[in-house]
């Protein structure tokens, strides 16, 4: 699973208005489903965050390749109603059933994550892993 949170969304929502933060949205979404596989979901959790649920991943470090091809997409200037703006993104990711077997402790160990790689400076990703979490 990977928690995503947009970095520095606030602004360009209290700068351009909530329509550009809407379009805005829409274009994080729709740039987040070019990074994935046709089975992988993307579902906005609320604000300015989006779950991703990865099911038959086989290997962690593919959630990392994932995370990477997102962030990738965000390095580039978007056009949104006739204001130019770039976004990043912290991305947490949690597996299970090593870091969770049920819904909520995913979301919530994701979400731990998230919040940590926002402490670094975001636009990056984190596992979480027990009380560890690796950057990626």
């Amino acid at each position: 699973m990977l928690f995503i949170d947009l970095d520095n969304f606030k602004p360009i929502n209290d700068n351009f208005g909530h329509e550009t933060g809407d379009a805005l949205l829409q274009e994080v979404s729709h740039q987040i489903k070019q990074s994935l596989r046709k089975e992988d979901i993307v579902c906005r959790f609320g604000g300015d965050e989006f779950i991703v649920l990865l099911p038959v991943l086989g290997q962690r470090k593919k959630a990392a390749v994932i995370a990477r091809k997102i962030l990738a997409r965000f390095k580039e200037v978007v056009e949104i109603t006739d204001h130019r703006v770039t976004v990043g993104a912290s991305i947490g990711i949690a597996s299970y059933p090593e870091d969770g077997k049920d819904d909520k402790s995913l979301i919530s160990h994701a979400d731990d994550a998230m919040y940590n790689v926002k402490n670094l400076g975001g636009n990056n990703y984190l596992f979480h892993s027990g009380r560890e979490n690796r950057c990626g």
